[in-house]
């Protein structure tokens, strides 16, 4: 006798859960983290003030000037006081916010271009190449860097000075000191801030370099170019946005430093560093003119410093804490 043997189905379809992309997750665990989104929300608001609000304002609303209105307390004309040439508070620290965030942006723009190229191409070639370029890495982190800015300064201060004499002698209005010092500014602290990114950026390009995939790209003779610009960078850029919002605020802070010493941004232009040194040098007889771009700052410092733990803590769950 022949039995009919009959395939039988399963009852029940395996589902396989798709995985979830590291940006989504990431996303997803950000928009938990209260702190982050209200840094997040502050620096926003002072980005669009800082450079959509002066579209709003007259042309010379943070230098016009008003020797009758000097030292005005907050009231209703000036909302946040005049200081001691009558300008109105609340416009220059609209500005001082510009520049400042500007030259944090650009500073760490720089930075980071050094950095991971330098990191990068460390990481990647490794052995004797990795080694010299970490010993100059090493050499330089010994160096007093803030005297070396310091320095930088103020020779760029004189040369500035010494080209807008030359022009003057020859009969032209034509003044390069401050567009110089501001052009020094960018350069000279985005490379004080690359060391860190370079060791960061190496870090990781030596562990991804023992990776399967990358070592399957060598083999298949891609083009170097192509392995660390493809293959490289874009799994580094987790950590390298981490530490980025972590720089702004320590060049913005760099920055501030400078211009209280007299090095940085120029009268009459002002960032929230110029500002503070002008309240603090009348504490006693104007004190709005120190506590609302002093207030104004540190929220910044705070806000940047936020979205940096949030982001971490995002990008690389384990490290966050219950």
């Amino acid at each position: 006798m022949t039995e009919n043997l009959e395939t039988t189905k399963p009852s029940a379809v395996i589902q396989v859960e798709k995985g979830e992309s590291l940006w989504v997750g990431a996303w997803q665990r950000l928009c938990k983290n209260k702190l982050a989104l209200i840094g997040g929300g502050f620096i926003l608001i002072l980005v669009c003030l800082s450079f959509i609000g002066p579209f709003f304002l007259d042309e010379n609303y943070y230098t016009h000037q008003e020797l009758e209105q000097k030292l005005q307390a907050p009231g209703n004309d000036y909302a946040l006081g005049t200081d001691h040439l009558g300008r109105d508070q609340l416009g220059r620290i609209i500005k001082g916010g510009q520049i400042s965030l500007m030259v944090g942006l650009v500073a760490t723009i720089v930075s980071l271009t050094i950095g991971i190229g330098y990191g990068t191409i460390s990481g990647y070639f490794g052995g004797k190449t990795d080694r010299f370029m970490m010993r100059i890495v090493d050499i330089l982190y010994s160096l007093p860097f803030t005297i070396f800015v310091i320095l930088l300064m103020v020779f760029a201060k004189d040369l500035g000075d010494s080209i807008d004499d030359w022009f003057h002698a020859n009969g032209s209005d034509f003044s390069i000191s401050g567009q110089w010092n501001m052009l020094l500014l960018f350069v000279a602290i985005g490379a004080v801030e690359w060391l860190t990114m370079a060791r960061i950026v190496r870090g990781q390009v030596l562990s991804l370099r023992r990776q399967e995939f990358i070592e399957a790209c060598i083999s298949l003779g891609l083009p170097t170019r192509r392995i660390i610009f493809r293959h490289m960078v874009p799994n580094v850029l987790g950590p390298v946005i981490v530490y980025t919002t972590l720089t702004i605020p320590a060049v913005m802070l760099l920055e501030a430093f400078l211009s209280f010493l007299g090095l940085g941004v120029q009268p009459p232009t002002p960032s929230w560093g110029l500002l503070i040194k002008d309240g603090a040098d009348r504490m006693r007889e104007a004190p709005w003119m120190l506590i609302y771009p002093g207030i104004v700052f540190a929220l910044a410092l705070f806000s940047f410093n936020f979205v940096g733990d949030g982001l971490r803590d995002a990008l690389d769950p384990k490290t966050s804490k219950d």
